[in-house]
């Protein structure tokens, strides 16, 4: 596979993007991003992987460690969960407002729409300029149900962000512009939880934080190359 380079500082999703990819390329990954479901048989201590193509890899371990229990099935214990807040994403099509020169902005003051991700839209063939957006918000179960946080309102903080950032609507005439106009294209709504450590000899549940990880990893690779033999 060859040398690795991970900088201090990713995020847990970006170590394990990278990772997956280079295994990817070097032919060493066999999933590479086309799982479909993973069953845990506890028994014959095996993973059974299935593909999105109907593909099934069985893994043999010794010690098995998830991070994250969701969609795990055949855990052979009561896991206790619970649900902290809700990521909530709303995406967008824009009507007028496509053009500039933003990836993202952010509000770091409030947890709703405290994101605006801009990416190339995909509903334009070839399309190399114009952007559609995914605002996203930080909720808790009361909020995820009081009007206040709709996607309407989500809609309106949106658009209020964008002009406050000089982003203007389509083009009507020389220094004239229409008002932005985005519409809802879907709003998803992903539960976040947090999971009580659990050690069940050769299965754990690891509760560790995104930061803890690539601590311990980075510390693990220090302690690793310290005890190296020096000609």
């Amino acid at each position: 596979m060859g040398i690795i380079k991970i900088s201090k500082g990713n995020s847990k999703y970006d170590v394990v993007r990278e990772l997956t990819f280079n295994a990817a390329t070097a032919g060493l990954h066999p999933f590479a991003g086309n799982l479909a479901s993973i069953k845990i048989d506890s028994e014959s201590n095996t993973i059974q992987a299935i593909t999105k193509n109907n593909s099934l890899v069985d893994i043999k371990y010794r010690t098995l460690r998830i991070f994250n229990p969701d969609g795990v099935a055949g855990i052979p214990f009561d896991i206790n969960d619970r649900i902290t807040h809700y990521e909530v994403y709303d995406w967008f099509d824009v009507r007028s407002g496509t053009k500039h020169p933003y990836e993202i902005l952010e509000d770091p003051k409030n947890l709703f729409v405290e994101k605006i991700f801009f990416y190339l839209s995909e509903r334009i063939d070839g399309n190399t300029q114009y952007k559609d957006l995914i605002s996203k918000s930080i909720l808790s179960k009361e909020q995820l149900h009081h009007p206040d946080y709709s996607d309407s309102m989500s809609r309106l903080k949106t658009i209020a962000m964008m002009k406050e950032e000089g982003i203007k609507g389509t083009s009507n005439g020389t220094s004239q512009y229409l008002p932005i106009r985005i519409e809802l294209y879907r709003r998803e709504v992903q539960p976040n939880k947090e999971f009580d450590f659990a050690d069940h000899g050769d299965i754990i549940i690891d509760n560790r934080t995104d930061e803890q990880v690539i601590n311990e990893w980075f510390s693990s690779r220090r302690n690793s190359a310290s005890s190296r033999s020096v000609a």
